[in-house]
């Protein structure tokens, strides 16, 4: 009889250890693990590959409209915003040839740092920037020269 028992024991350590290994990995809640997602989930343990990024909600094609008092001003054209590769959190502003880029530092706002933009190397952008849960942005913008910049503020419509 005892030599039944210590042959089975191994058998038995090894089904405890596979029927362990099985429940450990049962029990962890898959999700959304970013918490600069919109997604995001807590309790999540292990990733599922949904998230979505604070960003994607200001990409897209938008019509302007604003205020700023100079020949600056952003063209009457479509503003479209578009993914940088660089962050996932970057996003890259485009109406007609000037180009800067901002990135989502919360889940409703963007930050523009002073930068220069194409196509005149000599001005420069800064500014931030709110989303609405309607998808409408709003852009407060410095353009110009250092020293002398000019607040823009500008109301973004999707289309």
């Amino acid at each position: 009889m005892k030599i039944t028992s210590v042959k089975l024991l191994p058998v038995f350590s090894l089904l405890f250890l596979l029927l362990l290994g099985m429940s450990s990995t049962g029990c962890k809640k898959e999700g959304c693990t970013n918490p600069q997602s919109d997604n995001y989930n807590p309790d999540a343990k292990a990733d599922d590959g949904t998230c979505i990024p604070w960003r994607n909600k200001f990409l897209g094609t938008y019509t302007t409209s604003g205020s700023c008092i100079t020949e600056l001003s952003l063209p009457a054209d479509n503003l479209t915003i578009t993914p940088s590769s660089a962050d996932e959190q970057k996003i890259i502003f485009e109406i007609l040839d000037w180009t800067w880029t901002g990135k989502v530092t919360e889940q409703f706002k963007v930050e523009i740092p002073e930068q220069t933009y194409e196509p005149n190397p000599d001005n420069k952008v800064k500014g931030s920037g709110t989303i609405d849960d309607k998808g409408k942005l709003t852009l407060n913008l410095e353009l110009g020269t250092d020293p002398f910049f000019l607040s823009c503020t500008y109301e973004c419509e999707p289309l």
